[in-house]
């Protein structure tokens, strides 16, 4: 329960704060910068790029928004890059895709702690909203197909 409230504050406090933040965007590639950012998407493929080193937002949080147009969904596949740092089984560096069907309740999509490839991952709505936290040598790379 206080995960779920803990993620609905961040959401609200983010999405709030990014309103002013929006971009709208018709290159298909984007660069995730700066942190606490919104980008309106249209229909077709887009390449989002997060190199921590590039951006130096390395060991913060970083929060994301994109939306694509209204009733449209999104295909995706991503490249995560997380070196493990430490021994230990804690998820200290990660990246969190959440489905925004609503504000007061996102559905988280996935949680990843690991380098890891994710292939045909597929929203309800049109906007999702990304936590990215990883070290110095860490990289996230979004392909986004909107229909």
């Amino acid at each position: 329960m206080f995960i779920s409230i803990n993620i609905i504050i961040t959401f609200c406090v983010f999405y709030c704060n990014t309103l002013q933040l929006n971009y709208e965007s018709t290159v298909n590639y984007i660069q995730l910068t700066p942190c606490q950012s919104s980008f309106k998407i249209g229909i077709g493929k887009y390449n989002f790029d997060y190199d921590a080193l590039i951006t130096e937002n390395y060991y913060r949080e970083c929060t994301f928004l994109i939306e694509s147009p209204a009733k449209s969904q999104m295909h995706m596949n991503a490249t995560i890059s997380i070196p493990n740092l430490d021994s230990s089984n804690f998820c200290t560096y990660s990246v969190k895709m959440f489905d925004v069907q609503s504000i007061s309740s996102p559905t988280l999509l996935g949680e990843y702690c690991e380098s890891t490839n994710i292939t045909d991952l597929t929203t309800y709505s049109n906007i999702i909203y990304i936590l990215i936290k990883i070290s110095s040598k860490g990289l996230f790379q979004l392909d986004i197909d909107t229909a």
